[in-house]
Parts: structure tokens; C-alpha cells; sequence
């Protein structure tokens, strides 16, 4: 398989070797590991030339064109001879797909935006992407811890409530006390009581992120553990 097919791929890591069209009609990429440090013991660094077996996995990456592919990473399990290293052996890593990892980072990149820039469903981007409803939920997670930085702690004794004018405003109990607003206008997030998560979303509507999470418009209330986060 020449470069460019590599190059037009672009999953930095794997080099392509075979690209084939399943009786199905879904193209299957065959991939090799193509990154010197994964040969390296991911417990004492030190890089190993033993090869124990040859093993594939098939990760989950984003979709090329109209239609999903499949990929298959040919990858090598190495043995580790160091007596002072407590692993027997290692099957190559990367960046883009770690150990016992199911999806690729560019798709689980890709599965985290959709759901919280665009204000789409855990369920509806999880079925848009072939995968599963927790998995979608933790490359939101992953996606969003990224983004977000620790709040600053409000004060216990001040306590808001929904807004009296917003049609159908409830208010969730925090642990101090206090209320914040889950359906309609949010409470101004200076005035929260308790903790406070601040996430922004672009677009508008209301779109019911899990049993838990609810988006209206800009806005973001997660309750966790019993506790409620507003945005």
C-alpha cells in the first residue's frame, strides 16, 4: 500500500497495508503499528525485540465518507525478558489507541463535541456513531473535563430559586440548601448554593443529555450523587 493511502488515512501511529472491500460492501483498512515507542514496556520503559505473538484488534474509528469502516490494527504482543520488570509482556500502544482501548481518540474526540457543543443526546450520538451509550457518555465526560476549570466555591447561606416567570421552573435541592433552576431560565450561577460545575453549550432547545443531565438552551445542570451542578 503506497504512503499516500497512509497519509490520506491519518491516524498518526498505524500505517495502512491493505484497504479491501467486505462482502457486505463495508471497506476493511488493515493497519500496523508504525511508532517506534511502542515497543517500549509500558512499566520500565525499556524497549523489547522479543516477539511473543501477533495479535489484532478491531477499534472503533470515525467514519469515512457516507459509509463507517472497519478497521483491523495487526499488532505485535512482546515479550519481556528484564528480571527486575514484573510484566511477562506488553501488546503495543499509542496515543490514539492505548491499552484495552475500544475506540480511537479522534472518535471519541468527535463523539465528546457532538454531545457537548452541539447539544446532542448521549443516546442519539451514540447510535450515530455505532457505540455504545456508555461509551458516548464517557468521551462526553473526557471531552468536558478537558475544557472545564474548577469553579470557585459559593457560599452555603444564599439560596436561589426557579425563576417565578419561567413556565414549568423546578428547582433541584442542593446539599446546603439551596435551589437551582433545571427547567426554565437557570439561576444566575453567582447565586448558586453548593457546588457549581460551569459548562457552555452553543444552540438552543432542550435536549435531555441522560436520566440526570438536562440542556435548555445555553444551559448545563447535572446532578451527581444527589448533589445538583448548574452552569
Amino acid at each position: 500500500m503506497t504512503e499516500s493511502t497512509t497519509v490520506l488515512f491519518g491516524l498518526p501511529g498505524v500505517r495502512v497495508i491493505s484497504v479491501s472491500r467486505e462482502p457486505g460492501g463495508t471497506r476493511l483498512v488493515e493497519l500496523m503499528t508504525d511508532e517506534d515507542t511502542a515497543a517500549a514496556c509500558p512499566s520500565c520503559g525499556v524497549f523489547s525485540t522479543s516477539v511473543k505473538e501477533r495479535v489484532s484488534t478491531r477499534p472503533k474509528d470515525i467514519p469515512y465518507g457516507v459509509d463507517r469502516i472497519l478497521v483491523r490494527w495487526n499488532k505485535i504482543r512482546w515479550r519481556r525478558r528484564e528480571d527486575y520488570c514484573t510484566r511477562g509482556s506488553f501488546t503495543e500502544a499509542i496515543e490514539q489507541i492505548p491499552a484495552r482501548a475500544r475506540t480511537t481518540g479522534r472518535l471519541r474526540t468527535q463523539i465528546g463535541t457532538a454531545v457537548g457543543d452541539a447539544a446532542r443526546s448521549v443516546a442519539e450520538v451514540a447510535a450515530a456513531h455505532g457505540v455504545s451509550w456508555p461509551t458516548a457518555h464517557r468521551a462526553f465526560v473526557e471531552h468536558a473535563e478537558a475544557l472545564l476549570t474548577e469553579p470557585a466555591r459559593c457560599g452555603s447561606s444564599v439560596s436561589t430559586r426557579p425563576d417565578a416567570e419561567s413556565p414549568g421552573g423546578s428547582g433541584a435541592r442542593t446539599p446546603a440548601g439551596g435551589y437551582g433552576s433545571i427547567r426554565g431560565t437557570p439561576a444566575a450561577a453567582g447565586e448558586f448554593s453548593g457546588n457549581a460545575v460551569f459548562m457552555q453549550f452553543r444552540g438552543s432547545g432542550q435536549v435531555a443529555v441522560d436520566e440526570s443531565s438536562h440542556v435548555r438552551g445555553d444551559r448545563h445542570v447535572m446532578l451527581i450523587s444527589d448533589q445538583a451542578y448548574l452552569d
